[in-house]
C-alpha cells in the first residue's frame, strides 16, 4: 500500500472518531509497526495514551476526549453516568472525569483514562447514539447516577425533573427501567421508586432552577397542595398561566427571574396581570431569584404569612391544574 493511500485511510477513520485512532485500528488498516512509528516521528499522529493517537491538527474537543477514553478502555465500552448526562444536554454535569461502562473485569485497569463502571446488567435498550458515540439512554443514565455513592437525593430528583421537563424521559420509560434494574441492594432504586410514586401521570415537572428551589422552600414552610403551571380564568375570560396555585386558599405564587422580569416593560405587564388576578379574588405573591437563593428564611416567612392570610370569601374560576400538588 502506498504512503498516500495509507494516510488517506487513517484520516478517513480518524474523521469518524473526532480525530482519534487506536493501535488495533491502525493494524487493521494495514499499518505495520515501522509505518506507525514513522507517522509518530513526523508528527502526523500524536500519541495521547498507550495505544491511542490523534490526527495532527484535529480539534481538541470534549467529544475527542471521550472518544480517546473509549479507545483506551479495554473491550467495548459505552459512555455513561455523568458524561452521558452531559451529552444529553442536562445542566450541571460537566465533562471532567469521563465515565464509561465496560465489560466485567475492565474496572480493574486503574491506568485507564476514564472511570470504568461494571454494572450487573446493561440491556441493548439502555443504549443510544449521540455524536457517533454509544451512550446510555437518559432513563438508564438517571439510575446510574443515582447509584453513585456521591450522589445526593436532591441531585437525583432534580435530574429526573429536568429530564421530564425536557421530554428526554417519561414516567413510563423510567418505570420500565426500574423494573429491569431493580434488585436488592442496588443504590438509588428505593429513591427513584419514591420519586415515581410522587409523580402521577399528569405530573408537570418544574421547568427552571427557580421553580425547583421554590419547591424546596415550600416544603420548609409546611405548605402543600400547590399546583404548578396552571391556567387561571376570571369572569372576563382567561387571565394567564401562573407558576404555582393553591386553589383552596386562593393563593398564587409567581417565581420571577430578573433576566425576564427585571425590565420596566415586564414589571408593568406583571403588575397588570396581578391586578386582574387580584380583582378575580386571588392573593398574589411574587418572589424573585434573589429572594429564593439569598433570602430563603424570609421567603419561608412570607409563604407562611401569605398562606395564613389568604382570602377565603370568594372562589375564583380556575381550569383544572395540569400538574400535581407540590
Amino acid at each position: 500500500m502506498s504512503i498516500n493511500a495509507l494516510d488517506s485511510r487513517i484520516a478517513a477513520l480518524a474523521a469518524t472518531q473526532h480525530g482519534a485512532v487506536c493501535t488495533n485500528q491502525l493494524i487493521g488498516l494495514g499499518a505495520r509497526p515501522r509505518q506507525r512509528h514513522h507517522r509518530i516521528e513526523r508528527g502526523s499522529l500524536v500519541q495521547v495514551a498507550d495505544n491511542v493517537f490523534i490526527a495532527a491538527g484535529s480539534p481538541r474537543t470534549a467529544l475527542q476526549r471521550i472518544h480517546i477514553a473509549l479507545l483506551d478502555a479495554p473491550g467495548t465500552a459505552v459512555v455513561s453516568h455523568l458524561t452521558a448526562a452531559n451529552l444529553w444536554g442536562i445542566p450541571g454535569f460537566l465533562i471532567d472525569k469521563i465515565h464509561l461502562i465496560g465489560p466485567r473485569g475492565s474496572a480493574h485497569h486503574q491506568d485507564r483514562i476514564a472511570k470504568i463502571h461494571e454494572p450487573r446488567l446493561l440491556l441493548p435498550s439502555h443504549l443510544s447514539q449521540i455524536h457517533r458515540l454509544t451512550v446510555t439512554t437518559p432513563s438508564r443514565t438517571i439510575f446510574d447516577i443515582a447509584a453513585m455513592p456521591s450522589t445526593s437525593p436532591r441531585t437525583v430528583e432534580r435530574l429526573l425533573d429536568t429530564c421530564l421537563a425536557r421530554r428526554l424521559v417519561t414516567l413510563t420509560s423510567i418505570n420500565k427501567t426500574l423494573i429491569e434494574l431493580q434488585q436488592r441492594g442496588r443504590k438509588g432504586i428505593v429513591l427513584i421508586r419514591t420519586l415515581i410514586s410522587d409523580r402521577r401521570t399528569n405530573y408537570r415537572p418544574v421547568e427552571s432552577n427557580l421553580e425547583f428551589r421554590f419547591r424546596e422552600l415550600t416544603r420548609r414552610s409546611g405548605i402543600s397542595d400547590l399546583f404548578q403551571q396552571v391556567d387561571v380564568s376570571a369572569e372576563s375570560g382567561w387571565v394567564g398561566r401562573v407558576d404555582f396555585v393553591h386553589p383552596r386558599k386562593k393563593l398564587i405564587v409567581e417565581v420571577d427571574g430578573e433576566a425576564f422580569h427585571g425590565s420596566l416593560s415586564a414589571k408593568r405587564t406583571d403588575a397588570r396581570r396581578d391586578d386582574a388576578l387580584t380583582n378575580a379574588g386571588w392573593k398574589v405573591l411574587r418572589l424573585t431569584d434573589v429572594d429564593l437563593f439569598h433570602r430563603p428564611d424570609q421567603v419561608v416567612q412570607r409563604l407562611r404569612r401569605a398562606s395564613q392570610n389568604a382570602d377565603r370569601y370568594k372562589q375564583p374560576a380556575v381550569t383544572h391544574p395540569t400538574g400535581r400538588p407540590n
